[in-house]
């Protein structure tokens, strides 16, 4: 905002103001009730720390005002030497005292929120976040470190200490190896570490894992990612003798990274990296050409295909229903996965046929996108083969009406006022829908944008603005497309394989 925006200090208290709002927004639709306020963030409580990680500087309010210091201040001693700042305020000094008059500590922390993060059974020693209990701990970050996953853990009960540990999402065992604590950049090797605390340790396991030294019933409610895999990019190796090299990074890179998703396109053979953004997809592949040089294709929209009508039919000793189960009257559609239920045969064929039938419905009637929405209902008589139930299927299938849905983000935008009639005529010219716009020194829009027509929106709007606009997007459902839009998505789509082929060749 200073060395960059060059705005001044009225600009900078705007921009401020406004990411403090959109933070308190977030908290309002996603936490519960009886918490929103206690998590919103005020400048006048003390829970804002305006500060620059990069340079090592940060303060609060009350800091700011009892030294009689304004943005104004900063602005000035950024244009002689900015380790002034971090003189006067230490960003340690100022994150600690925070932390410290603002956040519960670890015992009464955890008796309040557990409830909202544990499912099944609950030990007495979960709750008290006791050392004496079973060892209970929590996986939130995993990393691939030559050739071993050493995780960021927190211990919930008890004590934790080399051994083994019940993967409690599906009752394997995991060893634990080397255990240490955790300071800043800095580990320190320890011998166990007790409930409350935050370790680090070498286990093969991923994000979201419970572990337990003996086996209960319960564990912690699987993370929710807010974002959605909704851009791709597809690669390959500019040397085919690295194409083993290539699948072990992407391999890492989805242990440490769970929004990535990745896939083998049907139309190319490429692999096919998702995303969360263009920004998302540029780091990835950034870190993968580091190690292996690849081909990258421009982004790809994940589009998909919606179920929209009911079929059934029997087919000799098989009788099949499909059906939506979706509410296809709203207007912004979450997705959902497809529902499959299959009677009259043994649990071991069952389960074979449900995965062919999932593989199946990746692959939709209309433009070749996965087909989602659907409740899938088979009821075989006895002694069915699995052929006549795949063949009955295939025969159904050919009846399936689907919709082609897209996906959209809504965007939020801050923009310096004098720039706003140009952002406003880029957003017009990609056919966004602006809900509300707000003029104020620095003005703010907010409405929503097909994914397909966002991508590279964010470099456009800084090259309109002369650097002073910002936005964010955030993915908030799939819309279905129109009769009048589907022409430009089987235009898009035809397009996506010409370049592939113009590359290859």
């Amino acid at each position: 905002m200073i060395t960059e925006l060059r705005e001044d200090d009225v600009q900078i208290f705007a921009r401020l103001s406004s990411i403090i709002k959109r933070f308190n927004e977030f908290i309002d639709r996603y936490s519960p009730n009886e918490l929103k306020n206690k998590w919103k963030v005020n400048a006048k409580e003390n829970t804002v720390i305006f500060c620059s990680a990069l340079h090592g500087w940060g303060f609060t309010l009350k800091q700011a005002l009892e030294r009689g210091f304004k943005f104004r201040d900063l602005i000035d001693i950024y244009k002689n030497d900015y380790r002034e700042v971090k003189r006067i305020f230490p960003l340690g000094s100022t994150l600690a005292e925070v932390i410290i008059q603002k956040c519960l500590n670890p015992i009464d922390s955890q008796k309040k929120r557990i409830k909202y993060l544990w499912e099944g059974e609950m030990e007495d020693s979960l709750i008290e976040c006791s050392k004496d209990g079973n060892t209970i701990f929590y996986v939130s970050k995993a990393v691939y470190e030559r050739g071993r996953i050493f995780v960021t853990a927190r211990v919930f009960s008890g004590e934790v200490s080399v051994g083994e540990y019940f993967r409690l999402n599906n009752g394997s065992k995991r060893k634990l190896r080397g255990l240490f604590m955790l300071k800043a950049s800095k580990i320190e090797a320890i011998n166990s570490i007790p409930a409350g605390h935050i370790f680090g340790a070498f286990i093969d396991a991923r994000p979201g894992d419970t572990y337990s030294k003996v086996p209960i019933k319960g564990r912690f409610k699987q993370p929710i990612y807010l974002a959605y895999p909704v851009l791709a990019v597809a690669i390959e190796p500019k040397e085919f003798a690295k194409y083993n090299k290539l699948q072990e990074i992407i391999k890492r890179i989805c242990i440490e990274d769970p929004n990535i998703a990745v896939e083998v396109s049907k139309e190319t053979g490429q692999i096919l990296i998702y995303g969360i953004g263009e920004l998302h997809l540029e780091l990835v592949v950034k870190k993968i050409h580091e190690e292996v040089p690849v081909f990258c294709s421009k982004p790809m929209v994940a589009f998909r295909e919606l179920v929209v009508d009911k079929v059934e039919e029997t087919v000799g000793d098989v009788y099949i229903l499909i059906e939506p189960c979706i509410d296809l009257s709203q207007e912004i559609i979450n997705i959902v996965d497809n529902e499959v239920e299959i009677r009259g045969v043994p649990i071991n064929k069952r389960m074979a046929i449900e995965t062919i039938i999932r593989e199946t419905m990746k692959n939709g009637p209309r433009i070749g996108e996965p087909v989602i929405g659907a409740k899938i209902h088979i009821d075989a008589k006895e002694n069915v083969s699995e052929e006549e139930i795949l063949k009955a299927l295939s025969i159904v299938l050919t009846k399936l009406s689907t919709k082609i849905i897209q996906p959209y983000y809504k965007f939020s935008i801050s923009v310096s006022t004098e720039h706003i009639g140009r952002v406003i005529n880029e957003l017009s010219a990609r056919n966004a829908k602006i809900e509300t716009l707000t003029r104020n020194e620095i003005s703010e829009l907010e409405g929503i944008i097909a994914v397909l027509r966002s991508i590279g929106l964010a470099s456009r709007l800084r090259d309109v603005s002369q650097g002073k606009a910002s936005a964010q997007l955030e993915f908030v459902g799939f819309k279905i497309v129109s009769r009048s839009e589907e022409e430009e998505v089987f235009k898009y789509i035809a397009s996506r394989f010409r370049d592939y082929m113009t590359q290859s060749g």
